[in-house]
């Protein structure tokens, strides 16, 4: 279904007669920013469009307070504690920041993850709930639950942070014998901790890379860059693994006026219980650290969160992020001479020629093909637009002309036409080399009840209803893009958050070319199928083995159902009628 920025650019496209803009053949990114900006009145469209996007969040704390106190009565009636942890989340998603309203639903969510044993989490609560302004006459409340989760944890800082919020309360009013023992109690904790006992968020299970074969990028005449093993790897062995330089969720239908789901866009951890950004109320991460992590990227998107944009604007959205994520290695590796975008711009392209270069991750983004000579007109015309009006967006919604890491290097005008250049070639590189990374996505309590009332633990025999495999980001692997496409792939991917391990599905020789499928599998789909999809997605001609013998019976096989008569061995395809069977 075309998106409403999708019929926003067809209007443009046709109102404003671009198609004369483009050159009669592609030179550059650049090129295209300089023609399409030099056009005021397409500007002033673009940037009327932005402005006129309505907030998904409602202003107010109303509806926040709606929320919180359903999820008081369901916790009350004891119906579903899951689905007030829904509700109460909903409350927090809803509240403006530095609210009461966001005080409130954190402190009360709390209850709930100290009744699951989500210590961590909860102690999170109580500290955004006394940061967000938790009524003074019941902040001992709060600091009694964030107690009872420091005390679980026997984690130093987070020891120390409730009794610094005892000490602080205490010169507001006296203790109460409660909280005069709890506070003696962490006091003592301190006093015998052993740091080496303190909780590490980031850790992780490393796995042994040693054996990791040696992989060669090769220039062809043909086909352009490939990747061959210069070692012998054998069939389920290891073949590399690379963490995402970039990611971005994807947004179903179903997140268009509701919130989203429970992923964290720092660390690509699923199902987490949420802690959004207050201001927008949209993006999500798994906690404050996170969130915090995160902050020098979403402070240029928050806006676009606020207004929906990034969800109309789809894979789009990888190729801003990906600049962004690039801006500081760019201020950083550049030689100090280039003056203006179009020798910046020059530099990254010499500089970016090997894929170990200064620029290091981005720079291996950087020279990823985008096919843009390829494309049809309308097509190149549409990627050029929205990275025009993105270009637009930072420069009229954010203040990222003047205060990002090119602030200076460059003078803003010439930031201005280097930002709309760089999406635009993100997001045809992100085109044809970007990753869709499924998980088991959990359904919502709302939608079906399948966990254990204690905990997070699901009901015996209801797996199936709680997880579905979903798309859950959209991310740039620059390494593993580089394999090159067969229908009959000599690998297969596993993803683990925002790392992708590939294996190989057989043998491999050393001096062979590593093999991704782009989608099309000759198991799936008949030749002239995959021919079409290829074509229109990736602009080549498939010449791999199996499209070179055109046998579709693999394909025609997958669709194939065996007559449920338990004495008859026919197959037939679900188009035959089933009436031909002779049993």
């Amino acid at each position: 279904m075309e998106s409403k920025w999708d019929s926003f650019v067809s209007h443009l496209i046709t109102t404003y007669k671009l198609q004369k803009c483009l050159p009669g053949k592609f030179c550059s990114e650049l090129d295209l920013i300089n023609r399409l900006s030099a056009q005021s009145k397409l500007c002033e469209s673009l940037r009327f469009w932005l402005l006129a996007l309505p907030d998904v969040r409602p202003e107010g704390e109303q509806k926040s307070n709606q929320y919180r106190e359903r999820g008081n009565e369901i916790f009350k009636s004891k119906q579903n504690l899951h689905l007030a942890f829904e509700v109460y989340s909903k409350a927090i998603f809803e509240a403006p920041a530095g609210t009461e309203a966001l005080a409130l639903a954190h402190a009360n969510r709390a209850v709930l993850l100290i009744r699951f044993g989500r210590y961590r989490e909860a102690f999170h609560d109580c500290q955004l709930a006394l940061a967000s302004g938790y009524p003074e006459q019941n902040r001992g409340k709060v600091l009694l639950r964030q107690a009872e989760c420091a005390q679980y944890l026997r984690d130093v800082l987070r020891i120390q942070q409730t009794v610094a919020g005892f000490v602080a309360l205490s010169s507001a009013r006296p203790l109460s014998r409660l909280e005069q023992e709890k506070l003696q109690l962490l006091q003592m904790m301190l006093e015998k901790h052993n740091d080496d006992a303190s909780y590490d968020d980031n850790a992780t299970s490393a796995e042994d890379d040693a054996l990791r074969p040696r992989l060669k990028e090769i220039i062809g005449a043909k086909v352009g860059r490939y990747m061959i093993t210069e070692d012998d790897i054998q069939e389920d062995g290891l073949i590399t693994r690379e963490k995402a330089v970039s990611f971005v969720p994807v947004y179903g239908v179903q997140h268009r006026t509701t919130i989203p789901s429970f992923d964290c866009q720092q660390c690509a951890r699923v199902n987490v219980i949420p802690f959004p950004c207050s201001t927008c109320g949209r993006a999500c991460y798994c906690s404050p650290i996170c969130r915090e992590k995160h902050e020098p990227v979403h402070r240029y998107e928050c806006f676009g969160y606020r207004k929906h944009l990034w969800y109309f604007i789809g894979i789009a959205h990888l190729g801003i992020r990906s600049f962004l994520d690039g801006t500081v290695r760019i201020a950083c590796a550049i030689n100090g001479k280039a003056k203006d975008a179009a020798s910046l711009f020059q530099e990254l392209l010499d500089g970016t020629q090997n894929e170990d270069n200064r620029f290091c991750e981005y720079g291996r983004v950087f020279r990823l093909v985008t096919n843009f000579d390829r494309m049809e007109p309308d097509d190149l015309l549409q990627y050029a637009l929205t990275g025009l009006m993105l270009a637009i967006y930072l420069e009229t919604c954010t203040d990222f002309l003047t205060t990002s890491a090119l602030n200076s290097i460059l003078p803003k005008e010439q930031i201005f036409l280097l930002t709309g250049a760089l999406i635009i070639r993100h997001i045809g590189q992100l085109i044809c080399n970007g990753h869709a990374i499924s998980e088991l996505q959990a359904t919502l309590p709302s939608v079906t009840s399948c966990l254990e009332e204690d905990g997070f633990r699901l009901k015996p025999g209801l797996l199936h209803r709680y997880y579905s495999s979903e798309r859950v980001f959209t991310a740039i692997f620059p390494r593993i893009s580089m394999f090159n496409h067969s229908c009959d792939p000599n690998i297969r991917n596993c993803f683990e958050g925002s790392t992708l391990t590939v294996y190989a599905t057989r043998p491999i020789r050393a001096g062979r070319e590593i093999f991704n499928c782009y989608g099309p599998n000759y198991r799936l789909m008949p030749a002239s199928e995959r021919a079409m999809c290829l074509l229109r997605q990736y602009c080549f001609d498939c010449s791999c083995d199996r499209c070179a013998v055109g046998n579709d019976t693999p394909s025609a096989e997958c669709y194939l159902v065996r007559c449920p008569a338990s004495s008859c061995t026919v197959h037939f395809s679900m188009e035959m009628d089933a009436k031909r069977c002779t049993d």
